[in-house]
């Protein structure tokens, strides 16, 4: 018989239990908290992953969207460029333009219709962008629409227009014939925002020949072509889409010098400046050479019949703004020595009536009487403009109000329609869209674009010496009205030197073709800041490291042989052009002092007054 555990034994038993209870309770509490620890842990890793990936994601995010904006920037670049003259290639795959933290690239490709088509790509940090444009070069109703009229424009019998293309070469190269009579049989533009009259003609003896328009003959949009029998139109007639805007003429700011009044059988040249006179007559007998470079404004342009005025565009592009009245008598002769149309303009600002023969009866203010050959643009915006039979034009007219006389010729010249006569246009922008993106290893590698640069040693080029073009050959009139030229890096020209530019040339390299120019028409206004398309705001100064660092004047006269100051008129004897003299750095300005254009730098008794050529 067992002895029965006493009461000690009994408690110490239950503490024994009671401890291995208590291990237990604690051996879970451990567990849980160990789990709390590892989720706890987890949530954290996932929150850190979901942070970075966020994070990341919103700074490509902004570098997407900072690419884009440099891909617009490239876009912008290459439409300054090309409104310059420039192709509007900018940077390279292989040395990209630098445009704040990104890099960018513009490759430009001439379509087939004369527009530019622009591809840019933008890279910044990871980002990657590429976004495409095509623009349209400036034009001017002027230039793009041949003949035009602002309301009406009349067509008599016997009237023969066609077209050709200056850059192509002459016209009689393009001629289908010779003679008078000869025609391209193609090409021809008129353009009216009202009706356009053509009126009957036909054949007979001692009578007008048909009306011949070869080419397109379109009335505004809601106005209509009336033709009369015997007339035929080549082209299309269907109205116009749109009524096109006459653009104003904007007439340069100069110091009237008085009145210019030739008279005798000696001929006359004004050339190589700009200059202001408030009447210009040519009297009976006497010629008058406007030999370029040469800006003429007038307030009254008068040739009596007898008299001759020569348009000489072979030296330099000649424009003349006419403000009050154009009278050109019947007798009268208007001749070109050059036979370039993009290189003459004659814009007639004229609306008002004038007594320009002081018999008290007022006359209209714009006639053209004279006969010979013109070779360039007519721009009458205020009024109507009559183009006579015997003058025969090439070129472009466009006037308020047209009339072609019976037995007119007119020959269009399309390549007005790439050159500004005077009237400035930036390019417009046709389409816009995004691209796919080249593949290439720049853009492919999600890296910062200048590290990778960096490592393979190339040295980004600042934007705005990114184009392709970087060599400019210039030549204008500074803004003290004396004639200037340059040649060399752009970098080191200063563009505010210059008043009015005469043609430009941009090149890859530092050799220029002879006779190959791009950029400004005659006439064209500077550009800066893309004003009228060109130029950069702020040009840098030059910094006298290649070319010439500073414009220079052309054949300045010997200081021993300094002429007198002229009463009135400024003209000179014609004498062949000499060759011009190389290129010297530019002299010290002096005041109340004109440049000699080549050659010229002889006085002349001109109606009993002895003038210097171009001297204040």
């Amino acid at each position: 018989m067992g002895t029965k555990p006493t009461g000690t034994k009994r408690a110490g038993m239950k503490r024994r239990l009671g401890r291995v209870a208590q291990g237990g309770r604690a051996g879970s509490a451990l567990l849980a908290s160990l789990m709390i620890v590892i989720v706890i842990s987890g949530l954290g890793v996932v929150m850190v992953q979901l942070h970075s990936s966020v994070t990341k994601k919103q700074v490509q995010a902004i570098d997407q969207r900072r690419a884009f904006y440099v891909a617009e920037a490239g876009l912008s670049e290459a439409f300054l460029a090309v409104s310059q003259g420039k192709s509007g290639n900018v940077g390279s795959q292989a040395v990209p333009a630098s445009f704040g933290r990104g890099l960018y690239w513009v490759e430009a490709a001439e379509l087939d219709d004369g527009d530019v088509a622009l591809f840019s790509t933008g890279l910044c940090g990871t980002g990657r962008f590429a976004v495409s444009a095509v623009i349209r070069r400036s034009t001017t109703p002027l230039a793009s629409l041949g003949v035009f009229a602002d309301s009406e424009m009349v067509i008599e019998a016997g009237v023969q227009v066609d077209g050709f293309d200056s850059d192509a070469g002459s016209f009689e190269t393009q001629a289908l014939g010779t003679g008078e009579d000869s025609t391209t049989g193609a090409g021809a533009r008129l353009c009216s925002n009202g009706d356009i009259v053509l009126e009957s003609s036909g054949i007979f003896p001692g009578g007008p020949e048909a009306t011949a328009v070869f080419g397109d003959l379109r009335p505004g949009p809601n106005a209509a072509v009336l033709m009369g029998s015997g007339a035929s139109v080549t082209g299309s007639t269907a109205p116009a889409e749109s009524v096109v805007a006459v653009p104003p003429v904007s007439v340069p700011a100069l110091e009237s010098e008085g009145e210019l009044v030739h008279a005798g059988s000696s001929p006359a040249v004004l050339t190589a400046r700009e200059v202001r006179y408030d009447r210009v007559r040519v009297e009976s007998g006497s010629a008058l050479t406007l030999e370029g470079p040469l800006t003429l404004v007038v307030g009254a342009l008068e040739l009596a019949a007898g008299a001759e005025l020569i348009v000489d565009t072979s030296t330099g592009p000649v424009c003349v703004y006419c403000t009050e009245s154009c009278d050109l008598e019947e007798g009268s002769v208007l001749s070109a020595s050059g036979s370039d149309p993009t290189s003459a303009a004659l814009f007639i600002t004229a609306s008002d009536s004038v007594d320009a023969d002081g018999d008290g009866d007022l006359e209209h203010p714009v006639r053209i009487r004279a006969t010979g050959e013109f070779h360039g643009a007519i721009y009458v915006p205020s009024t109507t403009l009559s183009i006579p039979s015997g003058l025969r034009l090439f070129g472009a007219v466009a006037a308020d109000r047209v009339v072609l006389e019976a037995g007119a010729r007119i020959s269009v010249d399309e390549a007005l329609a790439q050159k500004s006569a005077g009237v400035s246009a930036l390019p417009r922008l046709i389409c816009w869209r995004i691209v796919a993106l080249p593949d290439t290893p720049l853009v492919s590698l999600r890296l910062d674009p200048k590290a990778q640069l960096q490592l393979k040693g190339v040295e980004p080029t600042e934007s705005h010496q990114a184009h392709l073009e970087d060599f400019v050959s210039i030549e204008f009139f500074d803004t003290d009205g004396e004639l200037s030229s340059y040649e060399g890096p752009e970098a080191a020209f200063d563009w505010s030197e210059v008043g009015v530019a005469i043609t430009t040339e941009w090149s890859a390299d530092a050799d220029f073709d002879e006779d190959g120019t791009a950029g400004s028409g005659p006439c064209a206004k500077p550009s800066h800041g893309g004003q009228g398309g060109g130029g950069h705001a702020k040009p840098s100064k030059p910094n006298h490291e290649g070319g010439h660092a500073k414009p220079h004047k052309l054949d300045k006269p010997h200081k021993a042989h300094k002429p007198h100051k002229p009463q009135k008129q400024h003209v000179k004897p014609h004498k062949p052009h000499a060759q011009k003299k190389p290129h010297e750095p530019k002299a010290q300005k002096k005041k109340h002092h004109r440049v000699h254009g080549p050659g010229h730098h002889h006085e002349k008794t001109v109606s009993g007054v002895v003038h210097p050529a171009w001297d204040d």
